[in-house]
This record gives structure tokens, C-alpha cells and sequence, in this order.
């Protein structure tokens, strides 16, 4: 992402929508998943989304290499 475009919003999109989900469909604990120390794992956090654990070598990224996964939860009212 560009540098002048971090902070300004797009990046916040994907945990309000996933709230959003889950509250329409009646879902009071939403999980997600990210990559263990991705950009992404920062923005759930500030989001505040509850790290719940961690699972080693469960994602592959683009060259078949396993990183751990960072699991997630927010409760929604």
C-alpha cells in the first residue's frame, strides 16, 4: 500500500465488515484468522479484535512456505 494512503480508512474495512456480518446473521463471537506478524494481524489489533491464539505452520503463503496464523475474536453486540 502507499505510504499516503495508510491510516485514511480502506485498511479498516475488513474487520467492520466482518462485524457487520456477524451481527446480521446472529453470530456473537466472530473468529478471523491472519498471518502471525502481518500488517493485517496490526490492523485487527487496533481494531480491537482479541488475539486468541496461535497455530504454527497452518497458512501457506505464495510460495508454499507455512506461517503461523494468528486467530481472532470480537465480541459483537
Amino acid at each position: 500500500m502507499r505510504a499516503g494512503v495508510r491510516g485514511h480508512g480502506p485498511g479498516r474495512q475488513p474487520p467492520a465488515l466482518a462485524e457487520q456480518a456477524a451481527a446480521q446473521s446472529g453470530t456473537t463471537i466472530p473468529l478471523l484468522d491472519t498471518q502471525t506478524g502481518s500488517a493485517a494481524e496490526a490492523l485487527y489489533r487496533r481494531a480491537g479484535w482479541t488475539a486468541a491464539g496461535v497455530i504454527p505452520d497452518y497458512a501457506a503463503g505464495p510460495t508454499g512456505v507455512l506461517y503461523p496464523t494468528t486467530l481472532f475474536c470480537r465480541a459483537v453486540t
